[in-house]
């Protein structure tokens, strides 16, 4: 072979290689995975750094939920009443029910109400001062959320439906009211409309079964665990932006995105509890006499 062949076959170029599509395309989808991760460690530090509910070691928040408002017009009251505490370090949260029944003092007033009625007539400011009173729960509660049965069938369909047991079967309809309940018993998936349905159930068509209070806020308590393991899940956790835009469009709250994000690691385990009571008529009037000493002993607990 000549001298001036053997050096141009080692320096010639080598062939050209065409890019596989395959890699492109892997490039592509992984680029906004990365993006996706540096910002959520970016929100996460951030959250550390400049801790949302500042220095105050427990979030105390109010949940207050509506009646439907009534056909006569005038004030809503409140059908669920609940006060939870979470701690910011994440070793467990407590949600309590209260009673909407339950015989109370309304603040600044001298003679006994149904605590229900104070949303109707002072909004949340009045619940949450008959709440801090020394001989109700003494619970300084500074954030609020106030929502209703379409801020709840919107949740849950922003998380995609949850898995509730269902006790036994709900078989209700009203016409009138738009409001129809079909639910068997059993372990199941429920959109946003069964979701309320199975919140709001009290009897079966024909007056057939019965449902009291306290089965209702047992009910209540059970979906709120519901929502919370959804959210916890990788399902839940990729739907957390459409589930707080659905919260703000429908509740009315004073929590911001960064607070309500830092409730979920807060509640990583939740308890539930009830304040205690006991049904009584008096002058009339069907009351739930409430152990207000122990449920201030449960609160003081959860917050301490």
């Amino acid at each position: 072979m000549p001298e001036n062949e053997y050096h141009y076959t080692l320096l010639k170029p080598p062939p050209h290689r065409r890019r596989s599509c395959l890699g492109c395309l892997g490039r592509l989808l992984l680029a906004p995975i990365v993006v996706a991760c540096v910002a959520l460690i970016v929100f996460v530090l951030a959250l550390v750094v400049f801790p949302p509910f500042g220095a105050e070691k427990t979030a105390r928040i109010l949940l207050v939920g509506l009646d439907a408002k009534p056909p006569e017009g005038g004030p809503q009251r409140s059908d669920t009443i609940m006060v939870y505490a979470g701690k910011l370090n994440g070793s467990g949260a407590v949600l309590l029910s209260v009673p909407r029944d339950a015989r109370v003092r309304l603040a600044g007033e001298t003679h006994f109400s149904k605590i229900n009625a104070a949303f109707a007539a002072g909004k949340a400011a009045l619940l949450k001062s008959t709440l801090a009173q020394p001989d109700v729960l003494a619970a300084d509660l500074p954030y609020h959320v106030i929502f209703d049965s379409a801020t709840v069938a919107a949740m849950i369909d922003a998380l995609g439906g949850i898995e509730v047991t269902v006790p036994r079967e709900m078989d209700y309809d009203d016409n009138w009211g738009k409001l129809h309940i079909h639910l068997r018993p059993g372990r199941q998936h429920l959109t946003g409309t069964q979701a309320v349905g199975y919140l709001r159930w009290r009897k079966n068509n024909h007056g057939k079964g019965a449902s009291d209070d306290f089965s209702r806020t047992e009910r209540q308590r059970s979906l709120m665990v519901a929502v919370k393991d959804r959210v916890r899940s990788w399902q839940g956790l990729i739907r957390v932006p459409a589930l707080y835009q659905a919260f703000r469009t429908h509740a009315d709250t004073n929590l911001s995105f960064q607070q309500f994000v830092m409730l979920g690691w807060a509640s990583r385990t939740l308890q539930t509890d009830a304040v205690p009571g006991s049904p009584r008529t008096l002058h009339g009037i069907s009351y739930v006499l409430c152990d207000w000493e122990y449920a201030r002993q449960r609160w003081q607990a959860a917050t301490q």
